[in-house]
């Protein structure tokens, strides 16, 4: 179950990234190009007001996540990753946290 959950989200994602770009696509030969900048703007919006709300229920998690993202500025690469790059990052750090969480201490034993 622990190997089968990481790989079923990051197909889950890159799927939704794959129909996502699809819409895109689809949307700018409708509308035009410029047609997305007022609703990616609302979606960055949406966001950022999910992410205080979700913080509101997981107030330790926020502490860790504001630590790893200020090392994550001080060591900003020269080449900006993604979204992709940035899920599989975060999947591959939550993946990390879990294997720490389920590992028992040696002392126990």
């Amino acid at each position: 179950m622990q190997m089968l959950v990481p790989r079923y989200l990051e197909v889950s994602i890159e799927s939704l990234t794959r129909e996502q770009e699809k819409f895109r696509n689809q949307m700018a030969q409708a509308f035009g190009v410029g047609g997305f900048t007022s609703l990616e703007e609302q979606v960055r919006r949406n966001m950022d007001m999910f992410e205080r709300a979700f913080s509101m229920f997981a107030p330790f998690a926020r502490r860790e996540s504001q630590s790893a993202e200020a090392a994550a500025e001080t060591e900003k690469p020269s080449t900006k990753l993604g979204d992709i790059g940035d899920l599989k990052r975060q999947l591959d750090e939550m993946k990390q946290k879990v294997d720490r969480l389920t590992e028992k201490d040696p002392s126990e034993k």
